[in-house]
């Protein structure tokens, strides 16, 4: 059995304890018997007061309990206290004790003991006097993550509260009315704003016509806004996208990213990283590494060109390559690919077409063979015309040694007579 328990008390004599108790199935829902004892130190010491009181039949619904406790006058004199609570469920079999015991802490005194799995965060005070709601830790004499609702509040001392985030400027739709609370990140669209609380949750407020102000739940890294809608990082690196989608601005592309950025209508994101050279893929907008001889598919409508102009000199420039055969010093950096292989090298590419030769960002030599399908079709053409020619020339050169061997014939036969 383990638990966690909270309570908030004047420590006068009785108090009402409330707490949370769960097991290893979850919260508990049943009746069971609590004892609680106060000590005058963290383990071993003396037990103060009317100690230990006991509380039996106390129902627990669903983990949640309250019953009161009452160590009588003088069991909270203004020295250090612990709290030790033990409880037995029925089946359980004897009394199971909750460790460690947590000190009392002064005016007010709060109790927090049995450090379990889950449960209710409600009220922490630390040894130094910091008195914390809905945090296990807090940073000032009252520190409070989350929403917060007063009807009436007076602060004596100290320097007025300044909200930590401020607006200015235009306001007819709301868009400087921020909400009040902590934030690590803020963006301003066309009339909206939008800020990601300090645990990571976002808020919007303005104007919400197109659902701009409409945020998605979960917790988020980093948020943009645009004219009327607005995007974010989600703690797995995912984007997440809502309001007005006129021109495309919410059809995010997949994957995970680390910094994002909107305009009045279109978005910027960095991707979480580039995969480095010795992986089998790497795509980008004009080029791809892809290991192995077979093709890509592309567009090639001729509704889809203009300048559409023929080549020339294809076979000219075709002979200034040099094929080769070779091997891989590292095939593992190739996608595993072994033996030896056919194709051209990237210095000399580089002499015949500079613009089919690039770099990596290791400065590795890239090849992007672009238009070789049509560079080796007009090459085969002019071929063939270059051919066409040379044989036109045999068959006139053939056809004048006919005229010359059949006048030749004809003088010797006319000799002879």
């Amino acid at each position: 059995m383990v638990g966690r328990a909270y309570a908030q008390a004047n420590m006068g004599t009785a108090f009402t304890y409330q707490g949370f108790l769960e097991n290893a199935m979850g919260p508990v829902t049943d009746t069971c018997d609590f004892r609680f004892g106060l000590w005058d130190a963290p383990a071993g010491g003396n037990q103060k007061g009317n100690s230990p009181q006991t509380a039996t039949l106390v129902g627990v619904e669903n983990g949640v309990f309250t019953t009161p406790i009452d160590f009588g006058p003088g069991a909270g004199d203004g020295t250090a206290r612990w709290l030790e609570i033990e409880v037995q469920c029925p089946g359980d079999g004897g009394f199971t004790m909750l460790t460690p015991r947590v000190e009392l802490t002064p005016s007010p005194y709060s109790i927090r003991a049995g450090e379990g799995v889950g449960g209710l965060n409600a009220l922490d005070v630390t040894p130094s006097g910091n008195v914390g709601i809905g945090t296990t830790s807090p940073a000032a004499r009252l520190d409070v993550n989350g929403a917060a609702r007063t009807t009436t509040l007076e602060i004596t001392g100290g320097s007025p509260v300044v909200p930590p985030l401020v607006a200015w400027g235009r306001n007819d739709l709301g868009q400087t009315d921020v909400p009040a609370g902590t934030f690590i990140a803020v963006a301003a669209g066309g009339g909206h704003g939008l800020a990601i609380r300090s645990d990571g949750t976002l808020v919007g407020w303005g104007n919400n016509d197109y659902g701009q102000t409409d945020v998605p739940g979960g917790t988020f890294i980093a948020v943009a806004a645009g004219d009327a809608y607005g995007l974010a990082i989600r703690s797995d690196g995912t984007l997440a996208v809502w309001g007005i989608n006129n021109f495309g601005q919410t059809n995010v592309p997949s994957g995970t990213f680390t910094a994002v950025g909107a305009g009045w209508y279109h978005d910027l994101a960095i991707r979480s990283e580039v995969p480095p050279i010795d992986q089998a893929l790497r795509l980008h907008a004009d080029s791809a590494f892809k290991p192995g001889t077979n093709t890509w598919t592309i567009f090639s409508g001729r509704r889809l060109k203009k300048n559409i102009e023929p080549l020339s000199g294809a076979l000219d420039r075709l002979l200034q390559l040099r094929g080769v055969t070779f091997q891989w010093l590292d095939p593992a950096s190739q996608g595993g690919i072994t033996g030896t292989q056919m194709g051209l090298i990237a210095d000399e590419v580089s002499r015949a077409f500079p613009q089919w030769v690039g770099r990596d960002l290791q400065g590795y030599q890239t090849l992007t063979v672009g238009g070789f399908e049509a560079l080796t079709a007009e090459a085969l053409r002019e071929l063939r015309a270059e051919k066409d020619c040379e044989i036109e020339d045999l068959k006139s050169e053939i056809s004048d040694l006919k005229e010359m061997v059949k006048a030749l014939t004809a003088q010797q036969s006319g000799g002879g007579r």
